[in-house]
């Protein structure tokens, strides 16, 4: 009788170290734990630490493997097994490369003037749009560099000061690109702080549009005038906060909210013939910019 056992419980590891490890459901409630050593059209084997049991499928209402089952097992029809888990995903340490597109409004805070013909000074455009697109490679976890491409708007002011007797529009735009580094103050957490710094170059264009109070003294007319109407290359800068947030509506990507300045150099702006006429040669204007910027990225 001893030796019936010893070779029982033989078989048993023999055939449990092959089999599946399931939880099986049954349709009153009951749960029962073990290995699944086989099935037949009507049920399944179960090995228990009670003993082998054979379960009827009209019996079982779900089967639930902590291991992948055998590869000879196939469903059983009409009980629910759930899928298998997703594999985790890659922690932000391994995943060197990221990208991001992002819009946002910025804010003109520089001024140009007309203080050479008499006139006086007005903001460089007004309330804009942001386009934007960014690349970083990780050195570490937590540091970065690549690169940035930016377009702003800025869209036209009013002014009555910066050309005598008359209401001026200045507005423009501003193609800019960047090489950039990164430093995020943690690489854990749903919120993780950052700062970035940038430099490189930008294509800038000034366009301001005069209409007089009056007539124009040269035609009697009252038609709306461009005295300024061109664009320039000039060194960028950029200095920026932000923090990567991420938010279940957005996964698997990543909702970044940015704030910054940018600065483009100063450069000459030529004036049109029209402005040419009224003894205006052009204007040297720097461009200061404060933006806001929503980003969605991923890193891989």
């Amino acid at each position: 009788m001893r030796i019936k056992k010893i070779l029982a419980a033989i078989l048993f590891a023999a055939c449990a170290a092959r089999a599946g490890a399931a939880v099986v459901t049954l349709k009153d409630g009951s749960i029962l734990r073990g290995k699944v050593l086989g099935q037949t059209p009507d049920g399944l084997e179960l090995a228990t630490p009670d003993g082998t049991l054979h379960v009827g499928l009209d019996r079982v209402l779900r089967v639930d493997y902590g291991a992948p089952p055998p590869s000879p097992l196939v469903p059983l029809p009409g009980v629910e097994t759930p899928p298998p888990p997703k594999a985790p995903p890659l922690p932000l340490s391994e995943r060197r490369q990221w990208l991001s597109l992002g819009f946002g409004l910025l804010e003109p805070v520089s001024r140009i003037d007309f203080h050479s013909i008499g006139g006086g000074s007005a903001d460089n455009g007004d309330v804009g749009a942001q386009l934007a697109a960014q690349y970083l490679y990780f050195l570490t976890p937590r540091l970065g560099a690549g690169l940035d491409v930016d377009y702003f708007d800025r869209t036209g002011t009013l002014s009555e000061r910066l050309f005598p007797a008359a209401s001026a529009s200045v507005s423009g735009d501003t193609w800019m690109m960047l090489g950039i580094v990164r430093y995020s103050f943690s690489d854990r957490g749903s919120a993780r702080p950052f700062v970035l710094v940038g430099a490189g170059g930008a294509r800038n264009t000034e366009t301001v549009d005069v209409r007089p109070s009056g007539n124009w003294a040269d035609t009697g007319t009252h038609e709306t005038r461009r005295l300024i109407d061109d664009g320039a290359w000039t060194p960028a800068a950029s200095a920026r906060l932000g923090v990567d947030l991420d938010i279940d509506a957005f996964d698997p990507g990543t909702l970044t909210l940015e704030a910054g300045w940018t600065g483009l150099a100063s450069a000459r702006y030529g004036a049109t013939p029209q402005g040419q006429a009224l003894r205006l040669s052009g204007i040297s204007a720097p461009a200061s910019i404060l933006s806001f910027t929503a980003r969605y990225g991923w890193r891989f």
